[in-house]
């Protein structure tokens, strides 16, 4: 591709980074480095304003008629395809795996989300409503947390970086604990004063670190921050030793009214446009921090206004868990594995009766064929309670249609049944009698079901954290996730061998 605006060094950076991530091995991040591609690359838009009509074919995508054209012979830098939509709709497709294309919109340069699959032919392209695999990995992720280590934004970010600085050898690298009271000193605390006083967070509230294993690290510098009962000196000091780096950050902020969470990146970007770069995430922001030399850091800065509680809790790192080599999200599997065997309430079956009548999502549904009853399963319980990563945990219930590989979840009500504003109802909801000690903790918690549930349901739970760590493979650094189910195999009392 010809006058693109990439420099030689973005591009033998992304050499490099599309060889090691073209299998899909990490296809989450590919998605990350074909933003930072668009992002210094000039002219996007506008490089494809005058398509090669006698080149061209027709699509439909969701009933709608769509144009493309081959872009170039040499995919390595750019997209594959050119999809030609109304009103000057462009989008490039860059090849990921399987067989797939990766959707990116030319004008907003961003990745097109729940698109469904663009697959090529001899003949050409085909399109189907079916979630394509990077999608399903980002479904799987947003039902819980990002299971990656911390990183892969500052990654991505590291060609914007090089460019705004002119140092061309800037690379990311995870934090030492050695380096912990450097960052915390030049980076976080300097940013967390600089946006207060420029009014974009809420002076007033004191920053917790309580997110994820950012908790550890203000641990490790100092910062006096919240401690569970089971989290004795000896086990942070155990965590302490196993946990020699960090990936990322977190600064869990307020903002102040009519302040988004974009304009603290831009804030930063503008003042500091050798130092930060950053990209915009869900309520939060990955920024991408120059610590010194040719060293680059990943901090987030995650806006906890409105959903404070859910965040602290489904973004929770136990020190204990930290300290067995077990990572925080797969707390959360096993909070869904625990009920998944949970009992459904008269009261709560009554809703679920009225819905299978009533509910328009699910009538909706109904009328293509899908049923509440999985093939070879018709006397299974029909619904069941969901842990979600806002509000709480809800009353759903799951359809399905042969021949289609991908269930439907319902929402019975929009209200939860528990709610993390009250977290101790909410963990008495998934664990009677536990309290927030036992249930933030993986290795607490199977140890409370195995001393409190009896031998069937503990068997149930087993199975069921099992199958669904099983999903979470592809999401997980392996040597994290074979230690992580080592322990919790040890702690069930139950046989596991990696690879199984």
């Amino acid at each position: 591709m010809k006058n693109d605006g990439v420099t030689m060094q973005t591009k033998k950076y992304l050499t490099e980074v599309f060889r090691t991530y073209y299998d899909g091995s990490n296809l989450i991040e590919l998605a990350h480095l074909i933003e930072a591609w668009a992002a210094s690359t000039t002219a996007l838009y506008e490089r494809w304003k005058r398509p090669d009509r006698g080149n061209m074919k027709e699509l439909k995508v969701r009933n709608r008629r769509y144009h493309y054209e081959k872009a170039t012979e040499n995919s390595k830098f750019g997209p594959e395809w050119i999809l030609h939509g109304g009103r000057g709709a462009r989008y490039g497709l860059f090849r990921g795996v399987n067989d797939e294309f990766i959707p990116l919109n030319l004008k907003t340069r961003k990745v097109v989300a729940k698109a469904g699959t663009f697959k090529a032919t001899e003949g050409g392209l085909v399109w189907s409503r079916e979630l394509s695999y990077l999608d399903k990995i980002i479904t799987s992720i947003n039902e819980t947390e990002n299971l990656v280590e911390g990183g892969n934004a500052a990654e991505a970010l590291l060609p914007k970086l090089q460019a705004t600085t002119g140092n061309a050898n800037l690379k990311y690298s995870k934090i030492p604990q050695s380096e912990l009271g450097a960052v915390f000193r030049e980076i976080v605390e300097p940013i967390i004063l600089e946006l207060a006083d420029a009014g974009l967070i809420d002076k007033n509230y004191k920053t917790e670190f309580g997110l994820g294993s950012t908790r550890l690290a203000a641990k490790i510098v100092g910062y006096d921050v919240k401690v569970y009962k089971s989290e004795t000196p000896e086990s942070i000091a155990k965590a302490t030793m196993m946990k020699k780096n960090f990936g990322d950050l977190d600064i869990d902020v307020v903002l102040t009214q009519g302040t988004k969470i974009a304009d603290v990146g831009k804030f930063l970007e503008s003042k500091h446009p050798e130092k930060y770069a950053f990209k915009l995430g869900n309520k939060e922001i990955n920024v991408a921090a120059v610590l010194d030399g040719n060293n680059v850091v990943q901090i987030d800065i995650v806006d906890v206004s409105s959903e404070k509680e859910d965040m602290m809790f489904m973004q929770s790192s136990s020190i204990v868990d930290i300290s067995a080599g077990v990572k925080g999200a797969i707390q959360k599997w096993l909070i869904r594995a625990v009920l998944s065997v949970k009992d459904i309430t008269p009261a709560h079956q009554k809703l679920i009766a009225q819905a299978l009548k009533k509910n328009p999502e699910y009538l909706k549904w109904a009328k293509q064929g899908y049923t509440p009853n999985k093939e070879g399963e018709p006397d299974k319980q029909i619904g069941r309670y969901s842990l979600s990563t806002a509000g709480g945990i809800y009353l759903v219930f799951d359809i399905y249609k042969p021949g289609v590989k991908n269930k439907k979840l319902i929402k019975v009500q929009e209200e939860p049944v528990a709610r993390f504003s009250n977290l101790p109802e909410l963990i008495n909801f998934i664990l009677p009698g536990a309290d927030e000690d036992v249930a933030n903790s993986a290795v607490k918690m199977a140890e409370y079901v195995r001393e409190n549930f009896d031998g069937d349901d503990v068997d149930k739970i087993w199975n069921a954290f099992v199958e669904s760590m099983a999903n979470q493979t592809g999401a997980m650094d392996p040597a994290d996730y074979n230690a992580g189910m080592a322990k919790m195999a040890e702690m069930f009392g139950k046989p596991w061998k990696a690879g199984e």
